[in-house]
């Protein structure tokens, strides 16, 4: 965990870039990279304060051939590609998680109340 405007402040230092560059395997790539850290950290901060936070990263992939395992009995071909989720997330003891994805409105799930409505 890390105080999200330490974290902030770091990433428009370019503290990470040579991670981005291990990360992202391009130096120009890098750059946008810690640019759209440094964005999601300062929008986590407009919806929700400064906080302790956390950072995570999901590769992108896609299914070539075969998609639905289910329906291909586990014969599927996926290939990664050069896109990811990120995702700035802290704790909280609320029940009720809040979901912001750029360019959408923020979800609210209840984790206590997990039904299909």
């Amino acid at each position: 965990m890390k105080d999200s405007k330490v974290l902030k402040e770091e990433l428009l230092q370019g503290k990470y870039e040579s991670l981005f560059r291990d990360i992202y395997q391009d130096e120009n790539e890098a750059k946008r990279q810690n640019a759209r850290y440094a964005q999601a950290v300062e929008k986590f901060e407009e919806l929700f304060g400064a906080k302790q936070v956390e950072v995570y990263s999901a590769p992108g992939r896609s299914e070539v051939g075969g998609n639905h395992t289910d329906h291909q009995h586990g014969m599927v071909l996926a290939t990664s590609i050069n896109l990811d989720a990120i995702a700035i997330v802290s704790p909280t003891d609320s029940p009720v998680v809040q979901v912001v994805s750029e360019g959408y409105d923020m979800v609210e799930v209840n984790t206590e109340d997990l039904e299909e409505k």
